[in-house]
């Protein structure tokens, strides 16, 4: 798809990559002038600004798609350890005698801290594309946030705060042991039913760290807002951040 800033073209199907769509814009904006640009001549001061254009943007590109693969690979790492802490957690509900509701407790605590590193990192880290958010709302969506009772009703959330498991307000999840080995002792049954199985906060859990698995790491950085400063694209398309959004 070709579209135009004033007489100049350009290839939409370039987009994907930063560095060729500034390349092709420069070279096409000064094909488009007869070489010349504010002044400079086709010859050396044409060829020195294309150049030196090109170069920085490839480096801005360079480091943006570092950071947002050091942020993709650490966000990988966190999901997949909760999606094991998950398991166990289902694990553990399942299999946990009377009178040894210690196995529940330290599954759910261990559970609890890979929730938590997963949203900390979601929520503080280095990345601000559309992906991330979308990623943080399927981790949250876990039965005890406010965007659950949606889905499950605010029961859902209740019903977990009584096992001593919920989620303060700053987003992180805490477990009460006392009111978790009180809550299985009163009735393993209960503790097993909302922590394993079928639409439970281990299958749910677990479900959703699936489809978070699954989203594009490119639609974690903001590509609209990466500035490649004192370079001709400042001059010729301002706005020129709508053109580098990915969509999910």
């Amino acid at each position: 798809m070709i579209g135009s800033i004033g007489s100049s073209s350009f290839d939409f199907s370039s987009i994907g990559s930063v560095h060729q769509y500034a390349t092709n814009l420069v070279k096409n904006y000064m094909a488009d002038n007869g070489g010349d640009s504010g002044g400079a001549s086709s010859t050396g001061a044409s060829a020195d600004l294309v150049s030196g254009f090109v170069n920085n943007a490839q480096g801005t590109t360079n480091a943006v798609v570092k950071n947002t693969a050091a942020f993709s690979k650490q966000n990988a790492a966190n999901l997949n350890r909760l999606k094991s802490a998950a398991s166990a957690l289902g694990n553990a509900a399942r299999s946990a005698k009377d009178g040894n509701a210690q196995k529940i407790v330290n599954a759910a605590q261990a559970f609890a801290s890979a929730y938590n590193s997963s949203v900390d990192h979601l929520m503080n880290g280095s990345a601000d594309g559309a992906g991330v958010q979308k990623a943080l709302s399927y981790i949250a969506d876990n039965r005890m946030t406010r965007m659950s009772a949606a889905s499950f009703g605010g029961g859902a959330a209740s019903r977990l705060q009584s096992l001593g498991i919920s989620i303060d307000d700053d987003g992180m999840m805490q477990v009460d042991a006392k009111k978790l080995t009180a809550a299985f002792e009163k009735s393993p049954a209960s503790v097993e039913s909302a922590l394993s199985g079928y639409g439970s906060l281990s299958d749910t859990t677990q479900n959703n760290v699936d489809k978070a698995l699954r989203i594009p790491s490119a639609t974690y950085t903001d590509f609209s807002k990466m500035q490649v400063k004192n370079s001709l694209v400042d001059s010729l398309f301002r706005a020129s951040g709508s053109l580098f959004d990915f969509s999910l």
